[in-house]
């Protein structure tokens, strides 16, 4: 068994647990917890969610990286459907990640605000509640944003790769979905000046 095929299967693990143990923290969260406000409910409530979407996103995705010298190949094993499907799936896959993180972020400052002042919940109680749930969005497009903008692969990149991923994984890197990070390592540029008297 191949080391990524392990990883799989410790994924499907995963989105089990994920599954029963956000099922059950919305449950409580909404029918038991009485002495948090509204918005905390939602943020909590929402966290929930994004982590059950975000685990079975993973099923589908099938997301690896591989780390080789000066790369980072962020990829999908997947290449019996279209790349292009695959390929957004893995940019979907990373901006929600980072929009977990940013919705995590905002909860610890919400729950630092509400008790240094109290007042703060029942100010902010009416509509502003929708921002600190729409908040990780900005952070989450913006990675996956990032993807397209800046790790498209090219003709060199893939030459640079080629025989690695051959090795590693017995394919042919042109038919994996993938976004590719290759740090620039050109040659030495020599500058001379020329000094007039």
């Amino acid at each position: 068994m191949q080391s990524y095929e392990f990883s799989f299967l410790i994924a499907k693990l995963g989105f089990f647990l994920a599954v029963f143990a956000n099922s059950f923290l919305i449950y409580i969260t909404l029918c038991h917890v009485r002495k948090i406000d509204a918005i905390y409910k939602t943020m909590v409530s929402f966290y929930a969610m994004l982590g059950i979407l975000f685990s079975g996103w993973e099923m589908i995705a099938k997301p690896f990286m591989h780390n080789f010298n000066e790369s980072m190949v962020f990829f999908s094993l997947r290449t019996t459907v279209s790349q292009k499907f695959f390929q957004f799936s893995i940019a979907f896959y990373a901006g929600m990640c980072e929009a977990l993180m940013a919705l995590l972020a905002a909860q610890f400052v919400y729950r630092y605000l509400v008790s240094c002042r109290a007042e703060f919940s029942k100010k902010h109680e009416q509509g502003s509640g929708l921002l600190w749930i729409l908040y990780p969005a900005i952070p989450g497009i913006m990675y996956y944003s990032s993807f397209y903008l800046f790790c498209l692969p090219d003709h060199y990149a893939d030459s640079y790769l080629r025989t690695e991923f051959q090795s590693s994984y017995g394919l042919d890197i042109s038919t994996v979905p993938r976004f590719v990070i290759l740090s620039y390592v050109g040659q030495k540029v020599t500058v001379h000046f020329l000094i007039r008297d």
